[in-house]
């Protein structure tokens, strides 16, 4: 992917660097909760969460978000549509995270995820994902070479 036209991401230490934005939409509370605490221990701020698929896309659209991970199973509705919302009506990025390693991957490449994640997802993990999505850098941390499944 071509990060030329991100701005205002950097390294964190960097004196005009910007935390990315992040939205969260998962079902399940643990999961949610584990991604804020690794995103915010990445520097990034952790503008809402939404366990609901309607609910997760009208986020999306009010705050704005720099990037969003959501799930693809999802309290009415599913993250696969989300995703397609996401893209077609926000600037954000999305990252797809799932426990599913079949044709869904594919769908969310479709539906215009920029990163599919397969769960468990570790901290390094999510480095990866801002650094190849955002171009956002964590200084000092991870070499980002963690399995990922590129959307």
């Amino acid at each position: 992917m071509d990060n030329s036209d991100i701005t205002g991401y950097g390294m964190v230490g960097d004196s005009g660097a910007t935390p990315p934005g992040v939205l969260i939409i998962e079902e399940e509370f643990i999961v949610s909760m584990a991604l804020r605490l690794e995103l915010e221990g990445l520097r990034c701020s952790v503008l809402g969460t939404a366990r609901e698929a309607t609910q997760g896309v009208a986020l999306a659209r009010e705050l704005r978000p720099d990037i969003v991970f959501t799930g693809i199973k999802l309290r009415e509705g599913n993250g696969l549509e989300a995703t397609r919302r996401i893209v077609r009506e926000t600037s954000a990025r999305v990252v797809v995270v799932t426990g599913y390693d079949d044709e869904r991957l594919q769908q969310a490449e479709a539906m215009g995820a920029s990163l599919v994640l397969v769960k468990p997802v570790f901290e390094s993990q999510l480095a990866m994902a801002l650094k190849r999505v955002l171009g956002w850098e964590v200084e000092g941390r991870y070499p980002c070479q963690p399995l990922v499944k590129p959307a």
